[in-house]
C-alpha cells in the first residue's frame, strides 16, 4: 500500500511502537508541513553502501525503527543463504557518532532473534577493522554503523558481504526488495541485548581479541605479542 506523506506521518503518530518521547517529537511538528514532508515523503533508499540519513524520527530518517526494519530485511537475505550462512553470522561495529552504539545493539538484537550468530565489538572501531573482522572470522556479512565524513546530524548503516567489501548489487537489491515487503513496525523480531549476550547469542570482541586472531592468521601488529584465539 502506497501512502502519501501525510498518511505516513499519521500512521507513525498512531503507532503503539513509538515511545512517549518519540510521540512527542512527532507531535511537535504537527503544524510544520515542510518538516512532515521531509521526514515522510519516501523511505530511505537501500543501495550497495546501505543507508544514510539525518537522525530524526520518520520514514526518510535514521532511527531505531529504520534500523530494525533494514536489519530484518538483511537477516532474511542471510537466512536465504542457508543454515551455514546463519552459523557463520555477522560482524558488527560502530563509530563515535550519536546513537551509533544504540543502532548497533538494535541491529544485533534483530539478527540474534533471527537465529543469526552475531559478533559485536564492545567499543567504537574504524571501518577497515570491520572489514578485516569479516574475513578473519569468516562471517557471512558485516555491518558498520557510521556516516564517515558526513555532518554530525547524520548516521549510516553500512553493509558488507563475506569478502569484507560492500554488498554486491544483487544482495543490496534483495535487501531493498525485502524492505518493500515487510512492515516497519510489525514484521521484525528482536530480543533483549544483555540477555542474549549472557546466553551466548553474541560474542563480544575487543581489540585484544581481534589482535589474537590476527596473530594466529599470520598478521603481525607492532608491539603486540602473538597468541591463540578463542572463537
Amino acid at each position: 500500500m502506497t501512502r502519501n506523506y501525510k498518511e505516513e506521518y499519521q500512521r507513525w503518530l498512531d503507532s503503539p511502537a513509538l515511545s512517549e518521547s518519540e510521540w512527542e517529537e512527532l507531535n511537535s511538528i504537527a503544524n510544520d508541513e515542510k518538516e512532515i514532508e521531509s521526514r515522510f515523503f519516501a523511505p530511505l533508499e537501500f543501495g550497495t553502501a546501505g543507508l544514510r540519513g539525518t537522525m530524526k524520527l520518520g520514514l526518510h530518517q535514521m532511527n531505531v525503527h529504520i534500523i530494525r526494519h533494514a536489519t530484518q530485511a538483511f537477516a532474511n537475505v542471510i537466512k536465504a543463504e542457508g543454515e551455514e550462512a546463519m552459523k557463520k553470522g555477522i560482524a558488527i561495529c560502530f563509530d563515535c557518532r550519536n546513537n551509533s552504539e544504540l543502532f548497533a545493539h538494535e541491529a544485533a538484537c534483530v539478527m540474534a532473534a533471527n537465529g543469526i550468530h552475531v559478533r559485536i565489538f564492545d567499543a567504537l572501531r574504524p571501518t577497515p577493522e570491520l572489514s578485516f573482522a569479516v574475513r578473519c572470522y569468516g562471517t557471512t556479512a558485516g555491518l558498520n554503523i557510521t556516516a564517515s565524513h558526513n555532518p554530525k546530524e547524520y548516521n549510516g548503516y553500512k553493509v558488507y558481504w563475506s569478502d569484507g567489501a560492500q554488498l554486491p548489487p544483487q544482495h543490496a537489491e534483495a535487501i531493498a526488495e525485502q524492505m518493500s515487503k515487510i512492515d516497519i513496525f510489525d514484521d521484525f523480531v528482536s530480543c533483549d541485548f544483555d540477555e542474549a549476550v549472557s546466553q551466548g547469542a553474541y560474542r563480544n570482541r575487543d581489540r585484544r581479541g581481534i589482535s589474537r586472531v590476527c596473530a594466529r592468521t599470520g598478521y603481525k601488529q607492532s608491539g603486540r605479542r602473538k597468541g591463540s584465539a578463542r572463537v
